[in-house]
């Protein structure tokens, strides 16, 4: 085949026989998948090949098997293919009406989607996500997801966000410390254990950081964990304490977890959460609309703090 590489570009039915085939590892149940004829799906890998110039899998008994070509080329087919299904949503007669693309940060995905999804989820399709506070901005911004459930603020002018409750920090502490239940706890005073942090690059790793900063606590360890429930199993085992937001406190605090909870003195360390969305979204009304039903679903919050703004605070 005679190729000019500056204008070919793969066809969708040669991306999904692709994508089918190297998970299934069978021609023949990649046609089950797709709903179409073996000899079909044997045309476009065929076709596929002969256009990348190199063979992408290697048959033998063992089933269909990625080649080194065919392994390093599976994610961006995976990445076409999702982008065209966000396309397809994204051209939709009603888009958001019908499929909210809701994304969260991870320490705030496990305590509060499950509500939302409760709340929601007859009224509209969700297609939920975790990530990291500068990947849901980025997302936003190239229109892959519609709203993100975040820790404000945020610095961006282009992104509009509602404020939704503020989440205290507590102490989380093994059940048998003497600090399990008390309150008026001052951080300071922890001298004979470390304060345990989730992995750089969360915005409740800087917010922990500069809570510490304050009480003067140097003795910190980095669990390396993307989420807090392996920090809190680090805590039940007895090495060490961490503060835990409220929304966090009924699922990794609950009975039998081996943890207990300190209340800290006033003023009580807090972090804020809101929900934010592109300025430039299409159906930018819908998206606040949205908002504020989600936001009938979390905890309350003081008067006046409901309001839609653009943030432009230190970066979550």
């Amino acid at each position: 085949m005679d190729l000019d590489r500056r204008h070919w570009h793969p066809t969708y039915p040669q991306l999904r026989a692709f994508v089918a085939v190297a998970q299934e590892r069978s021609f023949g149940s990649a046609a089950d998948l797709l709903g179409i004829s073996q000899p079909a799906v044997s045309v476009q890998i065929r076709d596929l090949e002969s256009a990348v110039g190199f063979p992408l899998f290697q048959r033998g008994s063992r089933g269909a098997e990625l080649t080194s070509v065919g392994g390093s080329l599976i994610p961006f087919a995976r990445r076409a293919l999702d982008a065209l299904s966000d396309f397809t949503i994204a051209a939709a007669p009603h888009g958001v009406d019908s499929v909210l693309r809701l994304g969260a940060i991870p320490t705030l995905a496990p305590y509060l989607l499950p509500k939302i999804v409760a709340g929601l989820g007859s009224t509209i399709s969700l297609r939920l996500s975790e990530q990291r506070t500068d990947v849901l901005i980025n997302a936003l911004r190239d229109h892959s997801i519609d709203l993100a459930l975040l820790a404000l603020p945020i610095i961006h002018s282009d992104i509009e966000t509602l404020e939704l409750f503020t989440d205290t920090f507590h102490l989380a502490v093994p059940a048998n410390h003497p600090w399990a239940g008390a309150t008026g706890i001052d951080l300071g005073d922890i001298t004979e254990f470390p304060v345990l942090l989730i992995e750089d690059g969360h915005c409740l790793r800087g917010q922990a950081e500069e809570i510490c900063a304050n009480a003067k606590i140097s003795n910190t360890f980095d669990v390396g964990a993307a989420g807090l429930a392996t920090v809190c199993q680090m805590v039940a085992a007895g090495n060490g304490v961490t503060l835990l937001p409220e929304c966090a406190v009924e699922l990794e605090a609950r009975i039998g977890t081996g943890i207990a909870v300190a209340k800290l003195a006033h003023p009580q360390p807090f972090r804020t959460i809101g929900l934010a969305w592109s300025k430039n979204a299409v159906q930018k009304e819908k998206l606040i609309e949205l908002s504020a039903s989600i936001a009938q679903l979390l905890p309350p919050v003081s008067p006046g703090v409901h309001r839609v703004r653009s943030s432009r605070g230190p970066k979550g």
